[in-house]
């Protein structure tokens, strides 16, 4: 998942640190380790873009994943 905000230089960017907790908080993203207006770090995942043939081998577990996002987030 990328979050992407545009905003002025020397503000934070609320607009992408907000949704990054509440994400994080919930399981569905990695956890913002600093973040300082124009810099966000977060933890580091292992992760890989899914190919056609990865949604096709595994429907239900991803069908699962998006079903279980769109009843926990606000």
């Amino acid at each position: 998942m990328l979050l992407v905000a545009c905003y002025e230089l020397g503000h934070q960017p609320l607009a992408v640190a907000w949704p990054a907790a509440a994400l994080e908080a919930r399981g569905f993203a990695p956890a913002v380790l600093y973040s300082q207006p124009g810099v966000m770090v977060s933890e580091f995942i292992t992760a890989k873009t899914l190919s056609a043939d990865d949604v096709c081998a595994a429907p239900e577990a991803i069908a699962g994943f998006i079903r279980s996002f769109h009843e926990t987030m606000p």
